[in-house]
């Protein structure tokens, strides 16, 4: 069971940071790239 992204989002957020916010984007992004890349085998 997947928490929904909204969630995920929430729980990033949650402690903002100066310093990880360029950190957190990228990893972001790369979640992001993840999720498209499995959502597509998935599918």
């Amino acid at each position: 069971h997947r928490p929904p992204s909204s969630e995920i989002r929430q729980h990033k957020h949650k402690k903002p940071s100066s310093a990880s916010s360029k950190q957190s984007r990228r990893i972001e992004k790369e979640t992001g790239l993840t999720f498209m890349r499995r959502n597509s085998v998935n599918s």
